[in-house]
């Protein structure tokens, strides 16, 4: 019984936090859920340019973001890897940031492959989608 309400206490207070929060542009992710964006290049994986290369695209992701809404995370909500993907140089930015908008996240990986040279191509995976780009 005392988990029933335990349960129905934790929902009510979600809904109501919900309902106050400000209208958004985007659906955000659910609750304690991750969005993945990850970006494949064309740049080479290469061990002593890959730290480097991480952060330009950050950096190039960052003006992008913005434009679309989105707040790019930083520090202990954002996890960045560089793996290699056929030689090539893949980006893998895991948003532990709960407050990350799916829409938001495409968009600026959509931006991303038409205005950064090196991107050739984003997956999205969000809300248990898989979004190719």
């Amino acid at each position: 019984m005392l988990n029933l309400f335990f349960f129905v206490t934790v929902a009510s207070f979600l809904a109501l936090n919900h309902a106050a929060s400000p209208p958004n542009i985007f659906k955000k992710a659910p609750p304690n859920s991750l969005v993945l964006l990850s970006i494949v290049t064309n740049l080479p994986f290469a061990n002593k340019s890959n730290k480097d290369n991480l952060e330009k695209i950050y950096t190039a992701l960052k003006p992008l973001a913005r434009e679309n809404y989105v707040e790019m995370p930083l520090g202990q909500k954002l996890d960045k890897v560089a793996m290699n993907s056929g030689g090539k140089l893949l980006v893998k930015l895991l948003y532990k940031d709960f407050s990350a908008n799916c829409g938001g996240v495409k968009s600026v990986a959509k931006v991303a492959k038409t205005r950064i040279s090196y991107v050739t191509s984003a997956i999205v995976n969000c809300e248990g989608t898989r979004t190719i780009i």
